[in-house]
This record gives C-alpha cells, sequence and structure tokens, in this order.
C-alpha cells in the first residue's frame, strides 16, 4: 500500500505526531489474519469526492463525472485503492443530491449513464476501487413514489410516513408529534393535497420513505442490484439513523434539557426518530444483496457496504451484524485542543496497551475511519494547517480503513463565504446571523488543481462556490 503519499511532508507528520505524544503498539488488536487474507477494502484507502467540486469539465463552475474519469491518473498516483463518490442521481438539488427523484439515472449536470459507465470502466483500469453512495432513507418532494403517495395510488399510498396530527384543544390542527428536523424546525409538514402531515428528517424537500412497507424494501434491493450490475463494488450507506422512526408517530420525545433552542435539532432526546431496533434487519437485507452477487457466479467480490452512523458506541457496534462496516467518527468528532490522549480514546487502532480495554468498547472489529468529510469543517479549519500533515498519519496507522476527503492530501483552506452567496440548505435556513455555525459549504468548495485561471477547477467564468484565497501557492500542482 502507498499510504504514505497522502502525506504532505512524512518529516514534519512524524515530529509532530510524537509532540501529540501517540505511541501506538505494534500489535493490531482483534481479528487476526494475514494480508493475503484480508477483503481489499481493508488493505486500501479510499478516497471521497464530492462530485460538484472535483473537476469541471464542460465549463459550468460545477464537477462532472468526466472531470473524475480525466483525474484518475492523480488519484492512482497518490496510492488510493478505492473512489467514493456522493450522489450523481437526479435531484432539484435542494440538498445537492441527497434530494433524489431517481435512483437508478444520472443528473444531467454531472453527465450520463454512458459517463458513469465510462468511468467505472476506467477505474477499473488503473486497478481501483469504486463505490457510490446509496440514500435509503428518503427522496425529493419531486420524486414521482412522492407524488404517487400523495395522491394515494395503488400501492405507493404508504412508501412514505403520513399522518392526520392532532386537534388542539382550540380546534386547530397540529403535527402529531415534537420530532424535529436535523436542519432544524417541525420534521412533520403539511401536504394540503393529501391533506396529512408527511415527515422529513432533514430538508422539508426531503420526504422520509416508510421502510416498514415492504414495497419499499423490495425497491432498495432493486437499486442496489442496479448498480452492481453496472460494476461498482460496494456503497455507502447514508444516513442509517434516520432509517426507521416509532410506530406511533404522536409518541413527543423528551426534552433534552440542553442549551439548544425550541427549533434546534438537539433540544430534544431523539428516542423516537434516530436508532430503532428495525435498522440493523434492513440493512442486513441490503446486504444480502452483495452476498447474492458475490456466490451467484463463485467469484469472491468482497463487496463493500460501509454505513453511516453518528451513533453512540454501543448502537453503532449492532451495525456489525448486518454484514456491512460502521464508520467510526472519534477523529472527525475530536475538538481542539488536540492532544494525544484525546486521540487515543476516541480512535480505536494501534493504541497503546492502557486502552485496549476502551477498542473492545468502542469498535470492537473493523471499521471505517476519517479525518473529514463534506459534512464537517477542513482539517486545517479544526486543528490549523500546521496538523494536517499529522494528522493524515494518524489516519493511516489507524486499526481501520482510512477514508480521507479530497483536498485533505493537500491540506487546502477554506474560503470565506457570505451569507449571499451560501448554497447549504441548513446555513441558508439558519439566516445571515447563524449560517456559519451550521454551514457546510467551507468544505465543499471546488478543488485546486493548479495556481492559473480558477484554481484549473473550471474554464468558466465562476464556480458554484468561491475558491479558498490561497489557491496560487496550496493547489495539486504546487503541493503533490
Amino acid at each position: 500500500m502507498k499510504r504514505l503519499k497522502l502525506i504532505c511532508s512524512v518529516q514534519v507528520a512524524l515530529i509532530l505526531s510524537l509532540l501529540l505524544g501517540i505511541a501506538w503498539a505494534l500489535e493490531a488488536p482483534g481479528e487476526d489474519e494475514s494480508t493475503d487474507q484480508l477483503e481489499w477494502w481493508k488493505k486500501v484507502i479510499v478516497y471521497q469526492i464530492y462530485p460538484r467540486s472535483y473537476k469541471d469539465t464542460d465549463g459550468d463552475g460545477v464537477g462532472d463525472l468526466k472531470g473524475i474519469t480525466s483525474k484518475l491518473d492523480y488519484l492512482a498516483d497518490l496510492g488510493i485503492g478505492c473512489i467514493w463518490i456522493s450522489p450523481v442521481y437526479p435531484s432539484p438539488m435542494n440538498d445537492f443530491g441527497y434530494d433524489l427523484t431517481d435512483y437508478e439515472d444520472i443528473e444531467p449536470l454531472f453527465g450520463t449513464l454512458q459517463d458513469f459507465d465510462e468511468l467505472v470502466k476506467e477505474v477499473h483500469k488503473k486497478g481501483l476501487k469504486i463505490i457510490i453512495d446509496f440514500v435509503p432513507s428518503y427522496t425529493s418532494s419531486e420524486h414521482r413514489w412522492f407524488q404517487n403517495s400523495v395522491r394515494r395510488q395503488g400501492k405507493y399510498t404508504d412508501y412514505y410516513i403520513w399522518h392526520d396530527g392532532i386537534i388542539l384543544a382550540n380546534g386547530t390542527r397540529a403535527p402529531p408529534s415534537n420530532w424535529l428536523a436535523v436542519f432544524g424546525w417541525s420534521a412533520w409538514e403539511w401536504h394540503p393535497v393529501r391533506e396529512q402531515y408527511y415527515y422529513h428528517s432533514f430538508f422539508v424537500k426531503q420526504p422520509n420513505l416508510n421502510h416498514r412497507d415492504p414495497n419499499v424494501e423490495w425497491e432498495m434491493k432493486s437499486i442496489i442490484r442496479f448498480w452492481l450490475d453496472r460494476g461498482v463494488d460496494g456503497f455507502r450507506v447514508d444516513a442509517i439513523q434516520q432509517l426507521f422512526v416509532a410506530a406511533n408517530y404522536t409518541l413527543d420525545e423528551p426534552l433534552s434539557g440542553g442549551p439548544s433552542l425550541p427549533y434546534e435539532y438537539d433540544y430534544t432526546k431523539h428516542i423516537y426518530i434516530s436508532d430503532q431496533p428495525e435498522t440493523v434487519q434492513a440493512v442486513t437485507a441490503y446486504h444480502s444483496v452483495l452476498d447474492e452477487y458475490t456466490k451467484k457466479d463463485g467469484k469472491a467480490r468482497y463487496l463493500y457496504m460501509v454505513i453511516e452512523s453518528y451513533a453512540e458506541p454501543e448502537i453503532r457496534k449492532t451495525l456489525y451484524a448486518t454484514g456491512g462496516v460502521p464508520f467510526n467518527f472519534g477523529l472527525i468528532q475530536l475538538a481542539p485542543p488536540l492532544t494525544g490522549n484525546k486521540l487515543g480514546e476516541e480512535c480505536p487502532g494501534r493504541v497503546p496497551e492502557s486502552t485496549k480495554g476502551r477498542l473492545a468498547q468502542l469498535c470492537g472489529r473493523w471499521c471505517g475511519f476519517f479525518l473529514g468529510n463534506h459534512d464537517q469543517r477542513r482539517v486545517s479549519h479544526r486543528f490549523g494547517s500546521k496538523n494536517v500533515d499529522a494528522l493524515n498519519l494518524v489516519l493511516l496507522t489507524l486499526w481501520g480503513t482510512p477514508t480521507t476527503y479530497e483536498g485533505e492530501e493537500l491540506g487546502l483552506t477554506e474560503p470565506d463565504i457570505s451569507y449571499n452567496q451560501t448554497r447549504d440548505p441548513w446555513g441558508v435556513n439558519f439566516g445571515p446571523d447563524r449560517y456559519e455555525e451550521v454551514s457546510r459549504d467551507p468544505s465543499r468548495a471546488p478543488m485546486q488543481w493548479d495556481d492559473g485561471y480558477q484554481a484549473g477547477f473550471t474554464t468558466g467564468n465562476q464556480t458554484w462556490l468561491p475558491l479558498a484565497a490561497d489557491y496560487k501557492v496550496r493547489n495539486a500542482k504546487v503541493k503533490h
């Protein structure tokens, strides 16, 4: 494995890691397997690509599939073994692809299915793997399933979570419960056509699917087969904590007692809208399709399913029963000041012997590790540019699959983004005084390829988000 190519300066990283007080043990705990016996995803670095921001080839200021294909030599030279592509499904882009209108096609902004097939072919020619986002929890409100459900048409009637609401003492109708959306405010929205409330765990235009309907589960497995037939090597399962809510939609969640305001997600304890017990069974069914493809021709593919969950370790560990691999967000949730002890406590892996017992509690088995992703601020913002190399080194020595985000190998910094430039609906919702608290835009700014026009990202007149101010001195051409 060429892991160290991700590190800008190995000597600096080693010095900084020693200063942080990290004393890694030589023996990795848990599963005892030789390198030859390991599945491919235990032997590679996974590199997340946010397609809007990677490379634009048609001059519209938004990245595309052909742009990713054009940079495969760069990725192969880094030493990564797998690329993970965030959603490229058709979407009105209210939440930039996570509000999809079709699970089995490509958003024209990014290209075509033929472009996707060409990317998969070229990825495999380079000896790399490719996984894609699978988004089972919700769709766009413009999805035909939702439009059919609104009109109670046939099997689609119960594809989403609907409720009449409750009648208050004054005779007015209100949402059935106090459930809150992650992006803030009520998770229930009235629909005047169906004359019921629908549930949305994130954005109001992202209604949640009803996974207690067997038709929905059939659809999910069919979607997985569609993309496996196109040659993908696995999936990153999005927002698995929101897959189910309690069967009784009228149960109010208890207040958290924290400092959050009444419209903020953390104002309540999420015992009814997160991490419901049916989740493990549903994800196991998804993984069974991967098993089906591995067995059908006798070829050992070792297809990879990695699961996004910010749940507490005790809950996260239950996801191993699915056959998938949960992400460990210990690194990504670290807050400054940064210390070696804090790293050892939060990030099981090659850790001091004194923390081996904690490892069993936190992880127990192989997992995926993050430093950053499209939902978090850049590592340079959180810990300072001087520490990026050291933290990359830490990521690459942990006992698990290291997953890095585009640009972190360069220590990219963030642009200043005004409220008027803000595109993230979470930031927009919070208004001009508070948008910077939640906006995910800074880490989604375009990749910086060189010191030329638009940092080599596009030939167009503008980029969909601003470039960082230091792109002339911090880019792939200079740093690589």
